[in-house]
């Protein structure tokens, strides 16, 4: 609109919410309840949280969204995001959208990226690299893993060289 300074929408993404991660090797990025909420205080105090009927009538042009408007969200519907985030969420007041994958509950399997980070939590990245090498091996698959880095980094700066690399060859 003519005169008025834009909206900023920031979208902040959660995955894993549990209160320990003592997994032997860091393959799962999450966090506990306790650092949700203070994630959630801080991210408040600068800017307003908005709920998925605000940002829908922001988009229709219906209204307009506080200058600087942030939508939480978390992926795939995991059990652990209704038992310890919803309570955080719901006792800070904080809006937010739940994007769940029917696929696994269908199926009643674990998906396969779920599966990528449980495995990656509990074997070493080069034990891993080592059995998924024997394994192509073994199905005469060749594995390139060169020219790959800066692009693994890039798509997962949380992780180790090593481990970011090979998430980014499974996945």
């Amino acid at each position: 609109r003519r005169g008025r300074h834009p909206s900023m929408l920031i979208a902040i993404n959660y995955h894993y919410v549990r209160p320990v991660f003592n997994d032997p090797f860091p393959g799962i990025h999450g966090v506990t309840p306790d650092e949700l909420e203070n994630q959630l205080r801080l991210l408040g105090s600068v800017g307003e949280f908005v709920s998925p009927m605000q940002i829908r009538d922001a988009v229709r042009g219906q209204s307009a969204l506080p200058e600087r408007a942030l939508a939480v969200t978390f992926d795939d519907g995991l059990r652990e995001q209704f038992e310890w985030a919803l309570p955080v969420l719901d006792r800070l007041g904080v809006p937010a959208m739940f994007f769940v994958n029917p696929g696994p509950i269908a199926r009643c399997a674990v998906s396969t990226v779920h599966k990528i980070h449980l495995l990656s939590a509990q074997v070493s990245p080069g034990r891993l690299w080592a059995m998924l090498q024997a394994e192509a091996k073994r199905l005469r698959v060749h594995i390139r893993s060169d020219g790959r880095g800066r692009a693994a980094r890039l798509q997962y700066p949380y992780d180790t060289p090593e481990s970011a690399e090979l998430k980014y060859l499974m996945n």
